[in-house]
């Protein structure tokens, strides 16, 4: 072509006309609600423009609303887990056969519903896919940040989680699936080079190498999670899992605390199990009835069968002597279990403050949020620490543009609703650079 000449214009796909008035279709009828005709059309055209990359986008999305539909289904009870699962594998297969560009919004889309999906046995074989596929975009590792709230999980670090969850499972089925579990391994410990303070990674991290008998491994990523969930029942009993098996006081304590922070007793029964064993084990067979009596009660109430374990020792002579007693009076298990965690006063509730003596105060920085609709808020220290602040404090607090670095003073004492015992926010000392409404505002009694 001589130097000047113009360029001839790349000519179109043969059929795009088409494909683009198919696609366009095929996203009207999935904006309709109607998936099911969206599906059929979308294949079809798939069938018939195959390296499309509108009718793969628009195919991929339809694919999107069916597993958000599924979704809905098993949470709502309308389909079965098993159901659920081999819809969702057959739809991700589905998807996987489309020319769709990854990483983009539609492959991080697909991904978040997936994630969702607990108990999937192909989950980790998915996210080991998903990963050399397309991988994460930029945009994947940020986390969300609602105004006043907790910051949410990154997409990356809940596919990560999700890896976790799998390994642990995987782990506890000795011999399983070598080559799957080294590259999870492997991954993993990448991630949390990345991602240290992730308390759910932290946690099923422990109980992978809790299933690989390192428990000692295993307690400083649990006391991870512990920081972050001081009041949660089940931290508090993967960390007893990763105490010595010989100190079976210490574990006890933590049981105890466990059974003690769950507002749900049906939520602890395998924790109740454990505490009750713990206890005969130790020769406090008077603590011991009490907590089998407890046990037994609420797997009488939810109509759950004992187990033979569970029945024998209800028909032993020790229990039917003791039977009858009133529980021993027992000092809360607080204290103790926060010191064998190395925590001391963190977290807020039950046990939060506990030693330091009510009345004694401390000054703290951190984050300061205010729960959507509420009155009250939350002053979040460096340490994961979370100490209440009343609608009074909150009414008086610094600019919202400075939250992120405030200053407080604290002290121990009572919730004056539920009687907690933990440290509370008392007065605004300034937020950053010292300034605020409630930097000089009056000290709210404890």
């Amino acid at each position: 072509m001589a130097e000047g000449a113009p360029r001839a214009l790349a000519q179109p796909a043969p059929g795009w006309a088409e494909a683009l008035s198919g696609a366009r279709e095929v996203t009207r009828l999935r904006k309709a609600s109607d998936l099911d005709g969206a599906l059929r059309l979308a294949r079809d055209l798939t069938r018939q423009h195959p390296s499309d990359r509108l009718v793969a986008s628009a195919h991929g999305w339809v694919l999107w609303a069916l597993l958000r539909r599924l979704k809905g289904a098993l949470e709502e009870g309308r389909a079965s887990a098993d159901r659920a699962h081999e819809e969702l594998y057959a739809l991700l297969r589905e998807y996987a056969t489309l020319q769709v560009g990854a990483p983009d919004v539609l492959h991080s889309q697909v991904l978040s519903v997936t994630l969702h999906f607990k108990g999937w046995g192909r989950a980790l074989w998915f996210c080991r896919w998903w990963l050399e596929r397309g991988g994460l975009s930029a945009e994947d590792h940020e986390r969300f940040q609602p105004e006043g709230g907790r910051a949410v999980m990154s997409l990356a670090e809940r596919l990560w989680v999700s890896v976790a969850r799998s390994y642990a499972d995987l782990c506890a089925r000795e011999g399983a699936e070598p080559a799957l579990r080294a590259w999870a391994a492997e991954r993993l410990t990448a991630a949390l080079a990345l991602l240290p303070s992730s308390e759910h990674l932290n946690y099923y991290w422990a109980k992978a190498l809790l299933a690989q008998g390192r428990a000692e491994e295993a307690r400083g990523f649990a006391r991870v999670t512990l920081k972050r969930h001081v009041r949660a029942m089940w931290a508090w009993a993967v960390f007893a899992e990763t105490l010595p098996p010989d100190d079976v006081a210490a574990r006890v304590t933590c049981w105890r605390h466990a059974v003690a922070v769950e507002r749900n007793p049906v939520m602890s029964l395998k924790v109740q199990e454990r505490l009750v064993e713990g206890l005969l084990r130790l020769d406090r067979r008077a603590e011991a009835a009490a907590a089998l009596r407890a046990l037994l009660a609420v797997r009488a109430r939810e109509g759950f069968r004992c187990s033979a374990r569970l029945m024998a020792l209800s028909e032993e002579g020790w229990y039917l002597s003791l039977r009858d007693a009133p529980p021993p009076a027992l000092p809360p298990a607080a204290e103790e279990a926060l010191r064998l965690a190395g925590l001391g006063g963190e977290g807020r509730g039950a046990g939060a403050g506990r030693g330091a003596g009510r009345g004694a105060r401390r000054e703290v920085r951190g984050a300061l949020r205010q729960p959507a609709g509420r009155p009250f808020g939350f002053l979040r220290s460096a340490e994961g620490e979370e100490l209440w602040a009343s609608p009074a404090l909150m009414a008086e607090a610094p600019p919202r543009a400075s939250w992120g670095d405030v200053r407080a003073l604290a002290a121990a004492g009572a919730h004056p609703k539920t009687g907690a015992e933990g440290w509370r926010v008392v007065r605004w000392v300034g937020g950053a650079g010292g300034e605020g409404a409630g930097a000089a505002g009056a000290e709210v009694e404890v």
